[in-house]
């Protein structure tokens, strides 16, 4: 399932620096969870802008940390 909703954007409204991203979390009916978070940072001093996605493994405490242009945010 995508959720897909660009109203639901903070990012233009707002001065720099700047960070949104959302948190979704899984769990199972055994108690393990998956975490993942898709993100915007804006840097405050520089042209600095970065977009991404952090997955985190509850079971075993694993990160996945991935990032995007942010013309593909």
């Amino acid at each position: 399932m995508i959720i897909h909703n660009p109203s639901a954007y903070h990012g233009h409204k707002n001065k720099r620096p700047f960070f949104e991203g959302w948190y979704h979390k899984l769990t199972t009916k055994d108690n393990r969870s998956l975490v993942i978070i898709p993100g915007i940072y804006e840097s405050g001093q520089t042209n600095n802008k970065t977009t991404f996605v952090m997955i985190f493994d509850g079971s075993n405490g694993n990160v996945f940390f991935k990032k995007y242009e942010t013309s593909e945010f």
